[in-house]
């Protein structure tokens, strides 16, 4: 009964891992001021920005190419394919934080937006693991909670933020210029999620890594986004033509029923196709029944 419980809960993780890897936190920014480049441990600590619960941006179906770049589009959540891998390595070793996983092949993955293929492993002990088949970079893992390292001491959050900046710099590739986006502890699992992401323009972007540390420290999950942006150069973005459109899209959907909007936050993303799209998280009040309630939306525009 208690492997059963354990399997039932290690897969709402694995699932919870992989919406979060379709999904991008995105805060608010009252000004687009460029954050400075973090290049070491003192910079991380200093650069960290307020403690707010992510908002998440939906990774999903391509637009419609006939779609002008002044409408704006809502997308639908799609789960990632599984793609045929021929030459996929069936068992190979892997060493985290110093300890050694023997992993079997389960499947190669595709998400939606992305071509990152990404070829999964699972260990005896039940811990997934996700690499990118082109470069063989550690995308995610998940560790099973039976082998967790464990101590008695909790840790305060600048030494959590320095355990989860050297896993960044260790398993991910060029990480000079990812900023400190939140550290967030949820009293509930006893756990520290702690987000880094790169900006462009001064807009930050969909290139991000997500550290999930035990109170004490010990590595539960590990997500990290291949970088998209190299080369990329960001035009001027016309945002009060797009809160405009926004601001008439939203009225038009809830109708009478709409009280009033506002924007949580942007964040540029790179398509399947390398298109650059900015998307508005959006806080929209309205009224339901006698009450009035908020939903929270993203609207993508074509950059």
């Amino acid at each position: 009964m208690k492997k059963h419980i354990k399997h039932i809960v290690s897969s709402i993780v694995i699932l919870m891992v992989a919406v979060t890897i379709t999904l991008f936190s995105v805060t608010a920014e009252k000004e687009q001021v460029t954050p400075p480049v973090v290049t070491s441990k003192q910079q991380i600590t200093t650069v960290l920005l307020n403690n707010t619960q992510p908002v998440s941006e939906i990774k999903a179906a391509e637009p419609d190419s006939t779609q002008d770049k002044e409408t704006p589009q809502k997308k639908q959540y799609q789960l990632p394919t599984v793609v045929e891998n021929k030459n996929a390595v069936n068992k190979k070793t892997f060493e985290l934080n110093g300890k050694t996983f023997e992993l079997m092949y389960i499947e190669t993955k595709k998400y939606p937006n992305s071509k990152v293929l990404r070829d999964c492993y699972k260990s005896k002990d039940g811990s997934n693991f996700e690499f990118d088949q082109q470069t063989g970079q550690l995308l995610s893992v998940n560790i099973d909670e039976s082998i967790r390292d464990k101590t008695v001491k909790s840790l305060n959050e600048a030494q959590m933020i320095d355990i989860a900046s050297d896993i960044l710099k260790k398993y991910s590739k060029n990480t000079s210029d990812y900023v400190m986006d939140y550290i967030n502890y949820n009293s509930t699992s006893e756990m520290y999620y702690i987000q880094f992401c790169r900006y462009r323009s001064g807009y930050k972007t969909s290139d991000f890594a997500l550290i999930n540390l035990t109170k004490d420290g010990a590595l539960v999950s590990y997500i990290c986004h291949p970088s998209k942006f190299e080369g990329i150069k960001v035009p001027k973005i016309d945002e009060k033509k797009h809160l405009a459109k926004l601001e008439q899209t939203v009225k038009e959907e809830y109708k009478e029923k709409f009280v009033s909007f506002s924007v949580f936050g942007k964040t540029l993303s790179i398509n399947e196709k390398g298109e650059l799209e900015i998307s508005y998280a959006v806080d929209i009040k309205y009224k339901y029944d006698e009450n009035e309630l908020i939903t929270r939306e993203v609207y993508y525009f074509a950059v």
